[in-house]
């Protein structure tokens, strides 16, 4: 592949920043400038590659990142590029939220911050789940009987709401909880919107995806039944699948449940302690929810481009698609069963830490 066939000047688009498994690279501080026209995609495998193109003509261009010096100039900036390329095609998700956290731990700069958040209409679609875990804040501020009218569009709306004079006793009370003066508040709201935004975000992500995971296993469960005897490997490979999809669905869904009921309880009884407990907890949980949302998004995806139609499909290409593209990648997904029983064991130990 030449210099020439690289892909056009690109911008940042909202499908592209919402999406788990595109990482722009305009959004990063590079010096080969050729490199901030790709974007890394995670392939169907969840290997992180380089895309240097994408149409519906073309169809979708993409290398190692080995491979890149050998396809553009990276004259003056080679080392530094690759050693970042290398570490962001690592990553497990490319969501907005863990890849904060990953760039902070990285060391790795963004040429604008404000280009690491979701777009406007991506907001509006998890707003649904976002006040499940807004909610308990809402009727501390306002009160129960008030807190059904007072639902701003964001959480910073609240400090712009003329209801805010008639809440001003209860945020000085949350703000004597949570050790900070009253005209810190803001900040803390933002905190927690942004937490309980991630926290939708990935609970949405889920539940757009779940219908496909179902389908998919469901056609896994005939591909199984159908080779019973006949590709012992394949069953195995088939078994194995089911098992890594359905601890993913379970644990996501049960990671949900979990803060749900851990933010109605620390709202019950507020401490500073209790929400730098529970925003370390759902911090730690960015990298989990999102390598799996990602891988999830990814494979089932690559299922649907391939077989549109499963049931017209035959045997032998869904059977090579499964070893080939399915398998590959989905054990090294991250462990959700892990903080799950990290999270329960530390509530045993010290079940006062959150509330």
């Amino acid at each position: 592949m030449s210099t020439e066939t690289r892909a056009e000047a690109t911008t940042t688009s909202d499908t592209e920043t919402d999406a788990p498994h595109i990482l722009p690279l305009a959004m990063i501080q590079l010096e080969t400038p050729a490199l901030r026209r790709a974007r890394i995609v995670k392939n169907a495998q969840l290997q992180g590659v380089i895309e240097l193109f994408s149409g519906s003509q073309t169809g979708s261009g993409q290398i190692p990142p080995s491979e890149l010096p050998n396809v553009m100039d990276m004259s003056g900036g080679q080392d530094a590029d690759m050693m970042i390329i290398k570490r962001l095609c690592s990553l497990p998700s490319y969501d907005v939220y863990s890849l904060r956290v990953s760039l902070q731990e990285l060391g790795i700069k963004t040429v604008d911050a404000k280009m690491l958040r979701v777009s406007p209409e991506c907001r509006r679609r998890v707003a649904k789940h976002v006040r499940r875990y807004t909610r308990p804040m809402m009727d501390r501020i306002y009160g129960e009987a008030d807190a059904d009218a007072a639902q701003p569009e964001t959480l910073a709306d609240v400090f712009a709401d003329d209801r805010a004079e008639k809440a001003k006793a209860n945020l000085i009370w949350l703000a004597h909880a949570l050790q900070i003066e009253l005209r810190e508040m803001p900040v803390f709201v933002g905190d927690y919107g942004d937490m309980t935004s991630a926290l939708a975000f990935y609970e949405y992500g889920f539940e757009q995806v779940e219908p496909d995971l179902d389908s998919f296993l469901a056609a896994l469960a005939d591909l199984r039944e159908m080779k019973y005897g006949a590709d012992n490997d394949l069953v195995k490979a088939c078994i194995s699948i089911e098992k890594l999809i359905r601890g993913l669905q379970e644990n996501a869904n049960a990671l949900f449940s979990y803060f749900e009921t851990k933010s109605n309880e620390m709202w019950r009884d507020l401490s500073a302690p209790a929400f730098d407990k529970m925003k370390l907890r759902v911090r730690d949980c960015y990298k989990g929810l999102g390598g799996g949302l990602c891988a999830a998004t990814v494979k089932m995806q690559a299922w649907k481009d391939e077989f549109p139609e499963p049931d017209t499909s035959s045997l032998a290409a869904r059977t090579d698609f499964v070893r080939r593209d399915m398998l590959p990648g989905l054990s090294a997904m991250p462990r959700l069963d892990v903080l799950r029983r990290k999270f329960f064991e530390e509530d045993q130990e010290d079940p006062t830490q959150v509330h």
